[in-house]
């Protein structure tokens, strides 16, 4: 994920259009391209800017700027940003449909995060191991997703910003071969976003 933020009003002695590359929330940096009629730069570094003074004259040589100047310069921009998603893993027992009982137990902080994030959109993807075969395990990966969308919905969450789907067997969190027993494929992951 690339976090680019852009202004185009004057600040600081700076020309209109400015864009500073910043890290994502999980602190990576990607790369951006800043290309018009004049020539392009490339930006892959964290908390560095170019500056674009018209479509003709070519971007300045990328340079860094405070992370004080950057709170200044995109507050608004910031406040409106949208905030990452937030994961959860809940596990099953072995073979069916019955939450552990510490998956149990992280409903309240999943009803919490979901409601202190409204309005959002909830995604709820069934996981099984690879034990039995795979048409059997993505139906048991998307009944898991549908029981946790039922509980969601006992606790008060709309149905409607709540989807489901299964991956069954596929996206191991440990990858095994197949008829194996592994608890901690047997999960649904809960995606708040």
């Amino acid at each position: 994920m690339i976090c680019l933020l852009g202004v185009i009003s004057s600040c600081c002695n700076r020309p209109k259009n400015m864009f500073v590359l910043v890290p994502d929330p999980g602190g990576k940096v990607g790369r951006i391209v800043i290309e018009n009629k004049g020539g392009k730069q490339i930006v892959s570094k964290a908390n560095m800017a170019v500056q674009v003074q018209n479509a003709k004259t070519p971007p300045t040589i990328p340079e860094p700027v405070s992370q004080k100047e950057i709170e200044k310069t995109f507050t608004a921009a910031i406040s409106v940003a949208p905030q990452p998603p937030v994961r959860f893993h809940l596990f099953f027992k072995s073979g069916g449909a019955k939450l552990t009982e510490a998956s149990h137990n992280m409903l309240p902080k999943i009803l919490a995060t979901i409601k202190k994030r409204m309005p959002c959109d909830i995604l709820v993807i069934g996981h099984t191991d690879t034990k039995g075969n795979a048409e059997k395990n993505w139906k048991l990966g998307l009944k898991r997703a549908e029981i946790i969308k039922g509980i969601l919905e006992r606790l008060g969450v709309n149905p409607r910003h709540v989807e489901t789907a299964s991956f069954g067997e596929k996206a191991l969190l440990v990858p095994t071969p197949d008829n194996v027993s592994e608890p901690k494929n047997r999960f649904v992951e809960i995606i708040v976003q």
